[in-house]
C-alpha cells in the first residue's frame, strides 16, 4: 500500500511531548501556547462542556486535567478528520481507540508524557486518511501482539517508547518475531546489526515509515537510536 503522509496538529505533538503534571504552574504553560495560536484561541473554549465553556477556561483546565484537556483537543481534531466539519462540543467517542491503544501499552510507558497517546492519534490520523482515499487494507493502529512480546523483554521503562513501537511495528514486515528477539538478546544490540540485513527496497520502507513518522511529530532527532 502506497504510505500517505500524515501530519498530527503542532498542539497535540507539543502537549504529549511534554513532561506535564497537574499543577498551576502546568496550566499557566499550556494558557500561554493557547493564547500564542490564534486558531487555537478560538478553538479552546469548546473543547470543555458546554455548562462549562462560559467560566474562567484557565480554571476550567483544573477541573480536567491535563489528560482531559489533551483527550477533548484531540477529540475536535479527529472528529473533523472523520466528518469534515468542526465539533461544538467535545465527543470523547472519538478518540476511544486512541485511549485503548495508549491503556494497552500502559505498563511499558512512561507515566509523566503521552508520548503512546501521540503514537495512537498519529495512526488514527493515518487510517482516517485511508479509508476517506479508499486505500485502507488494514487498520495501522490495530498493531500485532508480536509487539507486545518484544516489548516484554525489556527489563525498564523507555523514554521513548513511541519510537521503539514503530521500529518493532516496521520490522515485522521483514522480520519474524523470533529474529527480533535474537537482535535484542544480542550483545551488541547494534542497531545497525539488524539493519544491513533487510533487503535494499526493504530497508527504504523501514527507513521511510521512520521519517514519516519523524516529521508528523515534528521529532528532528528521530534518528538518535541509542538514546530508544
Amino acid at each position: 500500500m502506497y504510505q500517505h503522509y500524515t501530519k498530527i496538529p503542532e498542539s497535540i505533538s507539543w502537549l504529549c511531548q511534554q513532561r506535564l503534571q497537574n499543577s498551576n504552574k502546568t496550566y499557566e504553560k499550556i494558557w500561554e501556547y493557547i493564547q500564542a495560536d490564534q486558531f487555537l484561541h478560538i478553538l479552546f473554549p469548546n473543547i470543555f462542556e458546554p455548562e462549562h465553556a462560559n467560566k474562567d477556561l484557565k480554571i476550567q483546565m483544573g477541573s480536567y486535567g491535563v489528560k482531559g484537556v489533551r483527550d477533548r483537543l484531540a477529540c475536535h481534531y479527529l472528529y473533523y478528520l472523520t466528518e469534515s466539519q468542526l465539533a461544538k462540543t467535545p465527543d470523547l467517542s472519538y478518540i476511544l481507540e486512541v485511549q485503548q491503544f495508549e491503556e494497552r501499552f500502559n505498563d511499558f510507558s512512561n507515566e509523566w508524557d503521552s508520548r503512546i497517546f501521540m503514537l495512537g492519534f498519529y495512526l488514527r490520523a493515518k487510517d482516517l486518511k485511508n479509508e476517506k482515499l479508499g486505500d485502507l487494507e488494514e487498520y495501522e493502529i490495530n498493531l500485532s501482539l508480536d509487539v507486545d512480546e518484544l516489548l516484554t523483554l525489556g527489563k525498564a521503562k523507555i523514554e521513548k517508547l513511541d519510537w521503539l513501537i514503530i521500529i518493532f511495528k516496521s520490522l515485522l514486515k521483514f522480520k519474524q518475531k523470533n529474529e527480533i528477539q535474537v537482535w535484542l538478546e544480542s550483545e551488541s544490540r547494534d542497531f545497525y546489526d539488524i539493519i544491513k540485513t533487510l533487503k535494499k527496497e526493504d530497508r527504504k520502507i523501514f527507513l521511510e515509515d521512520l521519517l514519516c513518522y519523524g516529521h508528523a511529530i515534528g521529532d528532528k532527532d528521530f534518528f538518535v537510536f541509542d538514546k530508544i
